[in-house]
Parts: structure tokens; C-alpha cells; sequence
């Protein structure tokens, strides 16, 4: 894995280079840069997905921008373009269902980070969980039938939560 991702890397790097003109770096600049993170291969090795982090402008000002993330998939054996798989809302942390099947993924839904599913047979992504504390990092059991994932609590939150604390009580 630590090779495709160094291989990738490399082509983006190579890419950006050649493609600029030989001007000083402008502010603006900045706008075009892009980084790939959380490549994750598929189990049998032919894919990889992963999410690319773009700044994009947000609003109606020319002087807001946010960052952006979204999941893309690439064959391994360089024969294909890479595609994009998420457009809506940023999209992060894809992780392959051990069939290599569907893709969890993470994306914001008031306010709080939840898992999406997202078939590769096609179609709109599903929204997995809705877990008022948020729900991130997911993985996959290895028979596919469930999925792990973490949630940051508060302690005020959590000496409040009936279900998560039915005692009320200071964890230890």
C-alpha cells in the first residue's frame, strides 16, 4: 500500500508541476492545490478509493473559501482514469465492504459526521447511522455485517445520557 500511495502522489505532484506556467506563485494559487489522503485498497488489490481535499469558494464573496473533500475510486493497474464517487456535501474516510461491493464513507449531516453506504452497483449513497454524537472512523466486520465505528462524546454530554450512562455516574 505505502507504494500506491507514493506512486500516486508522485503523478499528482508531476502533474500539478508540468501544468503550470513559469510565473511567480500568486496567493490565488493556493486555490488550485489539491491532496489525496485515506487511500484504502479494496481486499483483492485491483481498486483503491480515496478522498482529494480542495479549497472551493464559499458564498457569494470572492474572499471565503472552505475546504472540501470528496471520494474518488481508481483501478490499480493505471489503465483508467480515477472517478469521482461523492459530489454532494465534503465526503471522507472510505472504507471497502470486505466484498468490495459498497463503500462506508463519512459525511456531515447537521453538524455531526455520519456513515453513508454507497453501492458501486450504482445509485445514490444511504445514510447508514444518525447518531446525535456523530459517527466516524468506520470498519467493516470481516463477513460485512456490521460496522464499528467511533463518536466523540463529551463528558457534560455524557453524565447527561441515559442510555449511554443509565447510573449518571464520573467514569473512572
Amino acid at each position: 500500500m505505502k507504494k500506491f500511495s507514493i506512486s500516486i502522489l508522485f503523478l499528482f505532484i508531476t502533474y500539478y508541476s508540468y501544468s503550470q506556467k513559469k510565473e511567480p506563485v500568486k496567493v490565488t494559487d493556493m486555490l488550485k492545490i489539491k491532496s489525496i489522503n485515506g487511500i484504502n485498497l479494496s481486499s483483492d488489490g485491483s481498486k483503491a478509493v480515496f478522498t482529494i481535499t480542495a479549497i472551493e469558494p464559499d458564498g457569494d464573496s470572492k474572499w471565503e473559501s472552505k475546504y472540501v473533500n470528496q471520494v474518488w475510486l481508481v483501478n490499480t493497474d493505471g489503465n483508467s482514469e480515477p472517478r469521482q464517487l461523492t459530489t454532494k456535501e465534503s465526503s471522507s474516510q472510505p472504507a471497502w465492504s470486505p466484498d468490495g461491493k459498497q463503500i462506508a464513507f463519512i459525511r456531515s449531516v447537521d453538524g455531526k459526521p455520519q456513515i453513508f453506504l454507497l453501492s458501486l452497483d450504482g445509485g445514490e449513497a444511504v445514510q447508514l447511522t444518525k447518531f446525535r454524537y456523530g459517527a466516524g472512523t468506520p470498519k467493516w466486520s470481516p463477513d460485512g455485517k456490521q460496522i464499528l465505528f467511533s463518536s466523540n462524546i463529551s463528558l457534560k454530554d455524557l453524565l447527561k445520557d441515559s442510555v449511554l450512562n443509565p447510573g449518571y455516574d464520573i467514569p473512572e
